[in-house]
């Protein structure tokens, strides 16, 4: 039993930050293929792919969310050489009003990833390296990161 509980703290620790609750929103985020043409080929796979992503959010407050802006931000981590660039994808979407109890689901984001894989190793395939999420809620503004390093990450982006 501890060392079920141990294996599960260790996996939740290692693993991105995907959902959080503020403001009496809770928010998931995950990345999501929209569209997928890989292909293998002698041990090699070039990956080809529309990715988004996909958010869940949920009013679990006893008050009714208005009409609202979601605003995202995505670090894209580009690898056409042996070293990584970065670029960035933001934009914003429109929100219906959302009841308490409540969900909702978006894509935000399309984007193209790209890249080749030998074997299972991934080192040479473009990812979304970080996300963030601003949703405006009673004249505030909420932030969902990706990590805590988000803003570092960002800053690594050649503008």
């Amino acid at each position: 039993m501890k060392s079920r509980i141990i294996t599960l703290l260790v996996a939740s620790a290692l693993s991105p930050l995907t959902a959080a609750e503020n403001g009496g929103l809770f928010v998931d985020v995950q990345k999501t293929s929209l569209e997928r043409n890989d292909r293998g080929y002698s041990g090699q796979t070039t990956i080809d792919r529309k990715m988004a992503l996909k958010i869940n959010i949920q009013n679990n407050s006893m008050k009714e969310l208005a009409e609202t802006t979601l605003n995202y931000v995505m670090v894209i981590q580009r690898w056409g050489f042996e070293t990584p660039r970065y670029e960035r994808a933001e934009g914003q979407l429109k929100l219906a009003s959302l009841r308490p109890s409540l969900s909702t689901t978006v894509n935000a984001g399309e984007i193209h990833i790209q890249g080749h894989m030998h074997g299972t190793s991934d080192r040479h395939v473009d990812r979304i390296a970080g996300w963030k999420i601003t949703i405006a809620r009673d004249g505030k503004n909420l932030d969902f990161m990706s990590s805590s390093n988000f803003d570092n990450l960002n800053s690594k982006v050649k503008k």
